[in-house]
């Protein structure tokens, strides 16, 4: 009886997982970019992968510099450092990868990444730079957020 109880729970957690959370891959290098699909059609920016993802999506940033700044979309986790041939963030190699969103060249009042009423968000393994002018939060601005950084 307790290993039917058991299967039960399995599969009661497994019917609220998201079956449609998927990967949209981002490489710079590759401009103008594929659909985003695969690490050999990556898209060329790493807002057109935020905005190509959904609640509980990751978008993956091989590694390069971007200059770009970034609005995050509620549920979406960006992952950077990736040599471009990683299938999860564990695979990653942080130092030797690094993924830069540098907006110092940008003109106004720019900063690197922007949150606002978004929740289940993760930014990791990523580098920012340059951000200026009168903004709030320097590199990074959080409102009514709940992040992982």
């Amino acid at each position: 009886m307790r290993l039917h109880a058991l299967a039960l729970t399995l599969l009661a957690l497994a019917a609220t997982a998201p079956a449609s959370a998927k990967v949209i891959y981002v490489d710079g290098s590759q401009c103008p970019g594929g659909d985003g699909t695969a690490w050999a059609t990556a898209l060329c920016t790493i807002q057109q992968g935020i905005q190509a993802a959904s609640i509980y999506d990751a978008v993956y940033v091989k590694a390069g510099t971007y200059v770009e700044s970034v609005t995050m979309r509620d549920g979406v986790s960006l992952y950077g450092s990736f040599a471009g041939t990683e299938s999860s963030p564990d695979m990653r190699d942080l130092k030797a990868n690094e993924t830069v969103i540098d907006v110092s060249s940008l003109t106004g009042s720019v900063r690197c990444v922007y949150m606002e009423n978004v929740s289940g968000v993760v930014a990791d393994g990523l580098t920012l730079r340059g951000a200026h002018g009168n903004v709030d939060g320097g590199g990074m601005e959080c409102l009514n957020a709940n992040v992982s950084i």
